[in-house]
């Protein structure tokens, strides 16, 4: 993810890294771009307390739903969102919230989990949208230019158990009583293997306020918004 802003000019002066709550980017971005605020945004208030305390996140942080921003419109350069919509309920609503805080021409840069993932795993809890439906989203919510690619990642275990525990711990699987793990086999090497399908996506603000874009990339801008010369 850091690594992918190589490919955009951006100098932000005001980040917002949503959904990291133990602060692992937020670092990596303040180091990137130290004359920049990173603030940092999780629903989850210890998490948040915790990283603080072992300096993982700046002071900067709001405990606040990505439903719900308490930022001002059209405010932020950057938003960069780190594997956070799988666990997210209305991906619809979150992106035009994210539309709604950023600058024109600032850049939404995340990255999600296509419907590959876990595909070895029964019953898990992950919202996993096909990376051409989070395009679409993106052009639905008002984002321009949005470019999204995909990768595959599969990690093997060796241990059920220790799998389970990890993804029962990220919020992947129900707790332990209220999962059955019977479904679950090794392949032929003993091993239990689980893919990842990893989405990549940026897009940019729609601009103006009041500007907007329909499913084939179109912009409609208001007559209002458009000034007479002098």
């Amino acid at each position: 993810m850091i690594s992918r802003l190589d490919l955009t000019a951006i100098q932000p002066k005001v980040i917002v890294e949503v959904g990291n709550s133990l602060g692992e980017s937020s670092g990596l971005l303040r180091k990137r771009y130290p004359d920049a605020k990173v603030l940092t945004v999780d629903a989850t208030l210890p998490f948040l307390q915790y990283a603080q305390q072992n300096q993982l996140v700046a002071r900067d942080y709001l405990c606040a739903s990505a439903e719900q921003l308490p930022l001002k419109e059209y405010d932020i350069d950057l938003v960069f969102a780190n594997l956070f919509l799988p666990w997210c309920d209305d991906i619809n609503a979150v992106l035009l919230e994210w539309q709604r805080v950023l600058k024109p021409n600032g850049l939404l840069m995340f990255s999600t989990l296509g419907p590959d993932t876990l595909r070895e795993v029964p019953s898990h809890l992950l919202q996993l949208i096909d990376m051409h439906n989070v395009g679409d989203a993106m052009i639905h919510a008002g984002f321009l230019d949005p470019v999204m690619d995909v990768d595959y990642l599969t990690l093997t275990y060796r241990s059920k158990a220790q799998l389970i525990h990890e993804l029962q711990a990220t919020g992947s699987l129900p707790s332990a009583i209220e999962w059955q793990d019977s479904a679950l086999l090794p392949d032929a090497e003993n091993l239990f293997p689980v893919t990842y399908e990893i989405v990549y996506g940026h897009a940019w603000g729609q601009g103006e306020p009041g500007f907007s874009a329909d499913s084939e990339g179109e912009v409609r801008i208001p007559l209002s918004a458009i000034k007479r010369g002098k």
